[in-house]
């Protein structure tokens, strides 16, 4: 009932379950978003209260079909470390790390509640909660093309819902300056860069065995360094076929050990 209740409509669901009571009773980490103030500055809409609701608001108002339920209760859940991790530094309200310590309350959440039971993927929703400060927390032009393939094309997680969390939560925060409220300015570049690498070949052009053979080296750290040096220069374009691969590779591994930091490591194993 609980699941059906917030996939109508999650904003409503959280007023009335508050008025009712019942809130308080199964959710008391949801409850206390109502008193967790931020700063202004970047918070204008109110407390974590209000910006959770405001961008569940954008969510169902933005879908036309049937809301996703891991999209409904990682919205939902998506600032529920806040009042664990607020601190206050020269008067200015702080939040560090509080995706990760919300996704730790979150998985309590889902398995006191028996949300899986309920078609909610809990895997999923802690996911999307622990990246979804991966476009504030960096900026978006500097981002490596691995990394946003990585959060963004994803094969594994659903990258999709990852990008709409996030679209939900800028919508949903308004800085009280005017001339700085484009929040989805970051966003807009992260769209653009994902249409650039979409372009690219989905895979690597050499696997880890093939750098192997290449180095004559084994499994490890160093050959993963290398797929993710060489599939970085593919998705930026530089490179396109097998042999400049290889030439890639081994111009790597020869810059690497004609480094000053290489030559000092070999001589101190000496």
């Amino acid at each position: 009932e609980l699941a059906r209740i917030c996939a109508a409509d999650p904003r409503q669901a959280l007023d009335l379950m508050y008025e009712s009571g019942i809130l308080q009773k199964l959710m008391p980490e949801m409850a206390a978003l109502k008193k967790c103030r931020q700063p202004k500055k970047w918070h204008s809409e109110g407390t974590v209260w209000t910006h959770t609701k405001l961008a569940l608001s954008f969510l169902t108002h933005a879908s036309n079909q049937p809301l996703d339920l891991n999209m409904v209760f990682a919205l939902m859940l998506h600032d529920i470390g806040k009042p664990h991790t607020k601190t206050l530094i020269r008067n200015e309200i702080k939040f560090y790390n509080h995706a990760k310590t919300g996704a730790r309350i979150a998985s309590r959440i889902i398995s006191r509640l028996k949300l899986e039971s309920a078609g909610v993927d809990k895997a999923i929703v802690l996911w999307l909660i622990k990246n979804h400060m991966i476009l504030f927390s960096n900026d978006p032009l500097k981002l490596k093309n691995t990394t946003i393939e990585k959060y963004f094309l994803s094969e594994r997680w659903p990258s999709h819902l990852l990008l709409t969390l996030i679209e939900c939560d800028s919508r949903a925060s308004i800085p009280a300056n005017k001339a700085a409220r484009d929040n989805l300015g970051n966003l807009n570049i992260i769209k653009k860069r994902i249409q650039k690498i979409k372009k690219r070949p989905p895979r690597s052009i050499l696997n880890g065995y093939e750098i192997m053979k290449i180095i004559g080296g084994a499994p490890g750290k160093r050959i993963g360094d290398l797929l993710e040096l060489l599939r970085e220069a593919e998705l930026s374009g530089a490179i396109k076929t097998k042999s400049q691969a290889k030439k890639f590779i081994l111009e790597t591994i020869d810059a690497t050990q004609s480094s000053p930091a290489s030559r000092g490591r070999s001589r101190k194993s000496r």
